[in-house]
């Protein structure tokens, strides 16, 4: 087909009776299973949530659906996006498509005022890795995620010893929200962070709590500060996903002061030690893969790498005039 005689798709939220098919093409590359699943629950959350409905983005040419990408507004003023997928035909090029879609996703952000956008993609994604690149977005990290497996006996057999090790560290749960003394310890774990050091500075402090607090109604959350000879020296996020009994380690630092003494280790262990006291199927976590001492204090601890992707981002210098909600544009 001539050049000319190619037309740029259309770039439109998707309607409510066309959402579970723009679904299963967004999550084709999952099992049969785990895509059903995802897709219910997604359905559930875009049934709840009207920005994050408005955030699910389709690209059609004529009456064909071309290309589908999900920007999901998260609470902390950050909009994550789903790597778009495509079902194109000879006259819709990927680029034109996937221009379209992301400068879409962008104006959704703006309109529900996202500050951070953020996008996890896998290593043989470098053509949407380019995509993002052109529109303004780094490079922040490479992300590795572990899993821990819970053994059927409950624990996480001989690398997981009955004591803590640490026998001084306190874990006092603490509130699932943003408090003066729990934002004061967040920001001194940032301080000389090798994990994604690149995000520091990027959002205020509530917001990255409101961030971590973040999950689906099935979601239980149990945070603590960690404190020892009556100070605190660090903090342990963890969240369960009790429809896989799933633990997910959200985040855990240490204060500048404490470091290299082992008690990221012990903070580690504590959490793998609560999934499985709740009997948890696993427990799970990402890491920058920068980050050599962490990483090698979770591979000692029987963690081991399923999965890398990377992590992109794009800071959206102003969100004080929001963009209109976003209509049909060719």
């Amino acid at each position: 087909m001539e050049p000319s005689a190619i037309k740029p798709p259309i770039i439109e939220p998707v309607p409510s009776a066309e959402r579970r098919a723009a679904l299963e093409l967004l999550m084709r590359d999952l099992d049969p299973l785990s895509r059903r699943n995802q897709v219910d629950r997604c359905l559930e959350l875009l049934a709840a949530n009207p920005a994050a409905a408005a955030g699910l983005l389709q690209a059609s040419a004529g009456n064909r659906r071309v290309g589908v990408l999900w920007a999901q507004p998260l609470p902390g003023r950050v909009t994550t996006l789903w790597s778009p997928q495509f079902d194109l035909s000879d006259d819709i090029d990927f680029e034109s498509c996937g221009h379209k879609l992301l400068n879409g996703s962008l104006q959704h952000a703006a309109a529900v005022s996202s500050r951070l956008v953020q996008a996890l993609i896998a290593p043989d994604e470098q053509n949407w890795a380019a995509l993002l690149f052109a529109a303004g977005f780094f490079r922040a990290a490479e992300l590795l995620y572990l899993v821990f497996p819970v053994e059927p006996n409950g624990s996480f057999g001989d690398r997981l010893p009955d004591g803590d090790g640490a026998s001084d560290l306190v874990f006092e749960p603490a509130p699932v929200a943003t408090t003066p003394r729990l934002a004061g310890l967040l920001e001194s774990t940032y301080q000389s962070t090798r994990d994604c050091p690149a995000l520091n500075g990027l959002r205020e402090t509530p917001d990255v709590l409101a961030t971590y607090a973040f999950g689906s109604a099935a979601s239980r959350n149990l945070w603590f500060i960690v404190r020892r000879a009556q100070q605190d020296v660090g903090c342990l996020f963890l969240t369960e996903f009790t429809a896989s009994r799933q633990w997910e380690l959200v985040y855990m630092g240490v204060v500048p002061a404490a470091r290299g003494q082992g008690l990221g280790r012990e903070i580690a262990r504590r959490a793998q030690r609560v999934a499985a006291q709740e009997d948890g199927t696993a427990l799970v976590l990402a890491v920058d893969a920068e980050n050599a001492p962490a990483l090698n204090a979770y591979l000692s601890l029987g963690g081991a790498v399923f999965d890398r992707k990377e992590a992109w981002l794009k800071v959206l210098e102003s969100t004080r005039e929001k963009s209109p909600p976003l209509a049909p544009v060719a």
